[in-house]
């Protein structure tokens, strides 16, 4: 969500990844939703698919997932920005290789986000990201192909969480998920998760894959009620996430 303080109230959703977990082919898959996509919003007129979180919380935004892509989710995990930097601080931090062009354009999200320029990236490459680095930099979208490299770098992020996480000794994961429960709302419970965690632990060669949807081909980007949009070929779109998940 962009909310800006601990509310998980009267935001959007800024970032929305279906995360597929199959351990009998042991596949993880990252599915992004793009944020400017045009859908219908049950119960209200046709928007862009992050503002069905503001309209109606979490159970509006499952409805909407759902009924325009043929899905069937129930479960989720929501985070706000705050949150997400305390997981990454949680992990003592990833490392990312960053994009000359993207090293301005990620100081200038840490000013947007009111962050301390002691964070100001100086130099592309590989660098230690701490979790105020890590959210300008999934923030960035105005360089390189805009928000569809925005979705690349925010499910590269979470696959570095992933690994991050899976090198830690399982005794270890008790105290993490306690530590990262208070900054998120789920409905998973910590059973249930310390059981993923278990599942993707046991198994050394997990393969994970992810994509974007619309894909470019899929999705155009129009204006529409003066709003700028992705205006999607429902029907590829259901056709790209069923064959990609399934």
């Amino acid at each position: 969500m962009d909310s800006r303080n601990n509310n998980f109230k009267l935001a959007r959703a800024d970032t929305i990844i279906i995360a597929s977990i199959n351990k009998f082919k042991k596949q993880l898959k990252l599915t992004s939703i793009m944020r400017d996509t045009y859908v219908k919003i049950p119960r209200h007129k046709n928007n862009r698919i992050n503002a069905a979180y503001a309209f109606g919380g979490i159970e509006l935004l499952k409805e909407t997932i759902n009924k325009n892509f043929d899905l069937k989710i129930d479960k989720y995990v929501i985070i706000n920005f705050k949150g997400f930097e305390r997981v990454i601080d949680a992990l003592g931090g990833i490392d990312v290789n960053i994009k000359k062009y993207e090293v301005r354009e990620l100081n200038r999200c840490l000013i947007g986000l009111k962050r301390s320029r002691t964070n100001y990236i100086k130099k592309s490459g590989l660098n230690h990201l701490n979790g105020e680095q890590a959210l300008a930099y999934c923030r960035i979208r105005k360089v390189g192909k805009g928000d569809y490299e925005r979705t690349e770098r925010q499910r590269e992020v979470i696959k570095l969480i992933i690994e991050k996480v899976k090198k830690l000794n399982f005794s270890e994961y008790p105290k993490l998920i306690a530590s990262i429960y208070p900054n998120v709302k789920t409905n998973i419970s910590n059973k249930e998760c310390l059981r993923l965690i278990y599942d993707y632990y046991k198994i050394n060669d997990w393969n994970t894959e992810s994509i974007q949807i619309p894909t470019e081909q899929s999705g155009k980007p129009r204006i529409i009620n003066s709003m700028w949009v992705i205006d999607p070929d429902i029907d590829e779109c259901i056709k790209c996430i069923k064959e990609f998940i399934y």
